[in-house]
């Protein structure tokens, strides 16, 4: 029995390859080497750590989320070049320029599943969908637990699949088609943990966490982060508004984008 595609080792053995390379072990249950096992006994020639570093990093979110069971957790925001993110005032306000907002939607293509809080449903009324990239749209999730929301939002049309995750002591009615709720009692477990487990649950493995603030702040007070994306624009002018997340580490990457500056960070590999 396999899941979606069968062993390579299958095919290798019957096609008498004589020698593999082997970069990193896969750490997936019921893997974890055995393969290649299989194959040395069968006779191949079996050579493994060459580019091992490569290799890890491309195995880096499935590694997250085989050992730490829950999804790899990306988060994302835009912020002005004096770290703010949304103005004082309750208006939408785009801080990132197109460019920014496409590689934004590259994400969100790449992503099983895009995340925000309820605040940013109701101010943004975001689509949370993949508009400006090729492929697909992820699952779309939001986090709502003492705030009712209307059925009319943006992020519950389209037909895309959604978790609306709410408090367990207030089921949500009327919603469209395609929304599962997603009940979560805060009285007994840890928000964001209990989250990601729902998540993993349900097979998705890289999660983008768009916002807003309370939502990523959150993250990152728990270490429970893997990745951040923060597009901070040199042009928008914000004089008094809501300050951005700030990251516990130093920039790992830093990249031009017109008029926007990107700052990527990486969070350590939990033990």
């Amino acid at each position: 029995m396999y899941g979606k595609t069968p062993p390579c080792t299958n095919l290798i053995l019957s096609s008498q390859i004589p020698k593999v390379i082997v970069s990193c072990i896969d750490p997936s249950p019921g893997v974890n080497g055995k393969g290649i096992e299989v194959l040395r006994a069968g006779g191949v020639d079996v050579r493994s750590g060459l580019l091992q570093q490569e290799g890890e990093e491309l195995i880096r979110a499935r590694r997250i989320f085989v050992q730490a069971k829950r999804p790899y957790v990306v988060l994302k925001w835009a912020e002005t070049q004096h770290g703010l993110m949304a103005p004082a005032e309750n208006v939408r306000y785009w801080i990132s320029s197109a460019y920014s907002r496409r590689l934004t939607h590259r994400l969100r293509m790449e992503a099983d599943a895009i995340l925000i809080g309820a605040a940013t449903a109701l101010k943004d009324d975001p689509e949370l969908n993949n508009r400006y990239y090729f492929g697909k749209s992820p699952v779309k999730a939001v986090i709502s637990l003492n705030t009712e929301l209307p059925a009319s939002l943006n992020l519950f049309q389209g037909g895309t699949p959604t978790l609306y995750i709410h408090s367990s002591k207030r089921p949500s009615i009327g919603l469209p088609p395609g929304v599962t709720c997603v009940s979560i009692d805060p009285e007994k477990e840890e928000l964001i943990p209990a989250v990601l487990a729902q998540l993993a649950s349900r097979n998705i493995g890289i999660v983008l966490a768009e916002g807003g603030a309370q939502t990523l702040n959150s993250f990152i007070r728990l270490g429970l982060w893997d990745e951040a994306w923060v597009f901070q624009s040199k042009t928008a002018f914000i004089q008094d508004g809501l300050p951005a997340p700030r990251i516990p580490v130093p920039c790992a990457r830093e990249e031009t984008l017109g008029a926007d500056r990107l700052l990527y960070y990486r969070n350590r590999i939990p033990a």
